[in-house]
């Protein structure tokens, strides 16, 4: 089962914590209660996008949902996984094709 996405209000605060406090990633993480590799994720997904505390602090939860779905989506391995997707559909539909 996959666990539930941080809210856009604890992605806000993890961003604000670390560029305007300078706090470490384990402290923010204490801080929010939530584990640190999802606060260097956060960091790192929102550095990606070339956003900033002062650039997501005015977006809605929409808008900066959007813009770090579509950078997760946009991975160079998925990319690569993806084109294969036709080709395993057809396999699976051979006879004596395992799903292992």
């Amino acid at each position: 089962m996959a666990k539930k996405r941080v809210t856009m209000n604890k992605v806000r605060e993890i961003i604000r914590l670390h560029e305007e406090m300078g706090l470490s990633y384990r402290k923010i993480a204490r801080a929010l209660r939530i584990s640190h590799p999802i606060v260097s994720q956060d960091i790192a997904e929102v550095k990606a996008a070339g956003l900033g505390y002062a650039d997501i602090k005015t977006l809605s939860d929409t808008k900066l949902l959007e813009l770090l779905e579509k950078r997760r989506n946009e991975t160079e391995r998925y990319s690569k996984l993806s084109e294969r997707f036709p080709y395993l559909a057809q396999e699976l539909k051979r006879t004596g094709v395992n799903r292992l």
